[in-house]
């Protein structure tokens, strides 16, 4: 099932709108395009988007294939959001108000929308080389020399994480760049108009900082695999060659970086802000040593999860499945916000026993099953369920 945060605005709209800026926006409309277009039709996508830069004309016009592996990659990566963050109190969904509230504020969550869909199509877009499905790139150029392999071994190629990679700068963070640019000439006549510039200028910094982040998660997975030849199963050569791991390590490892992101520090505020006063590429920063490497950041607190807010669309935490463990993000006392939890006990009937029987054939018992399960209580005749409820 596709993940319940790109069915969000612009649904009713024939006619999608991409920007310059905001990379998460632009690509979730790409792939609520790609639900609607049943036949998997490129034509279906591009025709039905307006766009204000060039870089997804020239994709449409000039590599049209890679629009529909844009839509599944970030289609991929949500439904691993979802996958990582199932036990935790936001658990990667969003009604539409609550989406563009995360993108407003660019709240931790917000940082993590960003790295995981820059994350999946790195991801996908390097598998995709390495399988031969575009004509625009290969295996990666320090591979072994490929004259005298086997149709085996050219399967099992070095994987182009780089081209990967430079897809994704290329892609996502040119149209972000671009954005600096119209930044930098804004004429500034208020204070007001002046914090907004500044915090438009943090979330551009961010958004690029944290792709940065999801390319260098992606690059330290890479494994390497190993395969023997010889006659008769003797290991007469090996043959080796760097592959990605399955995209779930990835989402754990953005999990992970996730549940730790840092508050942009002062320091780096400052310095965007000299940047940005003196005419200079605010993505810069990203190469000052301040930073530590590798750290997700966000730019304002995440919303109350815990109470669900009829504004934002927060459906809160109440009957939601907990993992009864002792403690930690996961566990029932966190998730339920330390309001309490029921325990429901189910009878299940499941397969057990098999047995099989030549040929060929499985067969099984049925086995009646007493499973344990937790979920979420939260008080509703309590006073603060009934203002978040009501307010928001």
């Amino acid at each position: 099932m596709i993940s319940k945060i790109i069915i969000f605005i612009f649904m009713i709209s024939p006619l999608f709108k991409i920007s310059l800026g905001n990379s998460i926006t632009n690509l979730h409309r790409i792939a609520i395009l790609s639900q609607k277009n049943s036949s998997n039709s490129t034509p279906f996508i591009c025709d039905r988007i307006r766009f204000e830069n060039s870089i997804y004309s020239r994709l449409c016009s000039e590599k049209p294939e890679v629009i529909n592996l844009i839509a599944m990659a970030t289609s991929a990566a949500l439904e691993e959001c979802n996958k990582q963050l199932k036990y935790h109190r936001w658990d990667c969904g969003c009604s539409n108000r609550l989406f563009q509230q995360i993108v407003e504020k660019y709240s931790k969550e917000a940082a993590y929308l960003n790295a995981i869909t820059t994350a999946g199509i790195t991801y996908y877009v390097t598998k995709a080389c390495s399988r031969g499905d575009l004509k625009f790139c290969q295996c990666s150029a320090d591979q072994q020399d490929l004259s005298g392999m086997n149709k085996d071994q050219l399967t099992n190629c070095n994987e182009n994480v780089d081209y990967g990679k430079s897809f994704t700068e290329i892609f996502l963070d040119g149209p972000v760049k671009l954005s600096i640019k119209s930044l930098i000439r804004m004429n500034i006549k208020t204070k007001m108009e002046k914090r907004k510039k500044s915090r438009s200028a943090f979330k551009i910094f961010l958004e690029l900082y944290n792709n940065h982040v999801a390319r260098n998660v992606i690059i330290k997975s890479m494994e390497t695999k190993c395969k023997c030849q010889g006659a008769s199963g003797a290991c007469t050569s090996k043959y080796c060659w760097k592959t990605l791991p399955d995209f779930s390590k990835i989402g754990e490892a953005l999990k992970n970086k996730y549940l730790n992101a840092k508050k942009l520090p002062r320091i780096l505020k400052k310095r965007i802000r000299k940047n940005l006063s003196m005419g200079e590429d605010i993505s810069l920063v990203i190469n000052d040593p301040f930073i530590e490497e590798d750290q997700l950041m966000f730019l304002r607190p995440s919303f109350d999860y815990c109470f669900p807010n009829m504004k934002l669309g927060i459906k809160g935490v109440n009957g939601r499945e907990c993992e009864d463990v002792a403690s930690g993000p996961t566990s029932c006392n966190n998730l339920c916000c330390n309001y309490g939890f029921v325990k429901v006990k189910k009878l299940v009937v499941e397969q057990c026993n098999c047995k099989f029987k030549w040929c060929c054939k499985v067969e099984c018992e049925k086995c009646e099953k007493m499973t344990t399960k937790f979920y979420c209580k939260i008080p509703q005749t309590s006073k603060k369920f009934h203002k978040y409820y009501l307010n928001g």
